[in-house]
């Protein structure tokens, strides 16, 4: 779908480019905060939407935001409810932000081993403090969201040549 209306958004995007980018970080937000995982699929399409720099900076801010989002609501009354389907893991992760938080919170995002919203339930039930966990997350999520955003910008570049190729193909 995306290759089908690539012009079609490209030339929206051109026009409105920062609404199109406000209603890409919101979509982005709503999906880190609802936990669903598709951080990976939405950084590339950043990335084809919007170029590296753009998408990924945009894909990041999304990503921080969503995570601080469900990082706040774990912290209400809600958040018991919500970690008890990660118990066994949540226990392990437990542990380590009591150790050293904002080290351990950077390692886990820098190396994602577990789940994006297991880690932003159990930062909160651990107590981890809201400024800890927003600077280890923006700056942990920075090298695989700029990585998965370039991947992105090159595939734009593919979907675009072959789109010429079927033009060129049709005019034939």
């Amino acid at each position: 779908t995306l290759v089908r209306h690539h012009e079609a958004l490209q030339d929206f995007i051109a026009t409105h480019e920062t609404s199109a980018v406000a209603a890409y970080v919101v979509l982005y937000i709503a999906a880190v905060a609802l936990s669903v995982p598709v951080g990976f699929y939405l950084t590339v399409i950043g990335g084809i939407l919007f170029g590296g720099i753009l998408g990924g900076a945009a894909a990041m801010a999304g990503a921080t935001i969503g995570a601080i989002s469900i990082f706040l609501i774990a912290k209400s009354a809600i958040g018991e409810h919500l970690v008890r389907r990660a118990r066994p893991l949540a226990e392990k992760l437990a542990q380590g932000f009591r150790d050293d938080a904002f080290s351990y919170l950077l390692f886990l995002r820098l190396v994602p081993i577990f789940p994006f919203w297991a880690i932003n339930l159990v930062a909160a039930l651990a107590g981890v403090r809201l400024a800890t966990f927003a600077a280890a997350t923006a700056l942990g999520i920075i090298p695989a969201t700029f990585t998965f955003a370039f991947v992105g910008a090159g595939l734009d570049s593919v979907i675009a040549a072959q789109q010429a190729a079927y033009r060129s193909c049709l005019a034939a």
